[in-house]
């Protein structure tokens, strides 16, 4: 017997086995419910280094990285070491961005030289304010939550198609 049955057992008033041959406390009513294989592990530690790395990227703005653990600690140091070698505007826009958000993103730039990382990360800079303009104008032609004007309809797409090129550079 583990010590979740066992638990369980001493804390049920009248423990017995019911007609369908499972475990039931017969005064409350409760069965017994062992825990699932699928329960969540306790999480590894994360190392110092690992920790520094987040902190160096949330004084940039950013946010823990999504992934597995693996993922997000690889991804994290990456991220940190492309902080230190990139400006302060582009640190900012590798910290912070959305396409970034994924360990997955910095596995796949970590080849790249830092010349070519500052150059994807001028591109993502200047989309981002170009959808961001598109979209502004567009909510200034159709000021409701109905979209009805066809020029900002032409704005709204435009800007969608300039955030779907920005998540394919990864």
């Amino acid at each position: 017997m583990n010590s979740h049955f066992l638990s369980w057992y001493e804390e049920a008033d009248i423990p017995g086995i019911n007609s369908d041959g499972k475990w039931e406390d017969f005064e409350t009513g409760f069965l017994y419910c062992p825990p699932s294989q699928t329960d969540r592990k306790p999480r590894a530690p994360v190392s110092d280094k690992i920790k520094e790395a987040r902190a160096t990227a949330k004084d940039f703005g950013g946010k823990a990285l999504k992934g597995s653990a693996k993922q997000k600690n690889w991804g994290e140091s990456i991220r940190a070491e492309l902080l230190k070698k990139v400006n302060l505007e582009l640190a900012r826009v590798l910290a912070s961005h959305d396409i970034f958000e994924n360990a997955s993103a910095f596995i796949a730039i970590r080849t790249k030289s830092v010349a070519e990382v500052e150059s994807m990360l001028k591109t993502v800079l200047e989309s981002t304010k170009s959808h961001n303009i598109k979209i502004r104008r567009a909510e200034e032609l159709n000021p409701g939550s109905r979209i009805t004007n066809k020029d900002a309809i032409k704005l709204y797409d435009e800007a969608n198609e300039i955030q779907q090129q920005l998540y394919s550079m990864i």
